[in-house]
């Protein structure tokens, strides 16, 4: 396993594996970790930096970088479990 993803799992387990934004419950793979303060402007993998997000609010953090196809999910939605739409 790598650093990263036992870090990943360390952010969803004390997160309850639920969007930090909405409370909507997430499986491992419909989760996404979030850097609070982003890598590029000095954000590290610490566990204080990081929380657990739905697809949704996590493109809402990223308006410029979410791109048209995660454009339109609301909260709690997974992007795989949209992509047929």
């Amino acid at each position: 396993m790598s650093n990263w993803e036992e870090t990943r799992r360390l952010v969803l387990e004390r997160d309850g594996y639920q969007c930090v934004s909405c409370s909507t419950k997430l499986s491992s793979t419909g989760a996404d970790v979030h850097h609070l303060l982003p890598r590029s402007m000095g954000g590290s993998d610490e566990l204080t930096n990081l929380v657990t997000l739905c697809d949704g609010c996590h493109a809402a953090h990223h308006p410029n970088l979410a791109g048209a196809s995660r454009a339109g999910f609301p909260c709690g939605q997974s992007l795989a479990a949209n992509r047929s739409r």
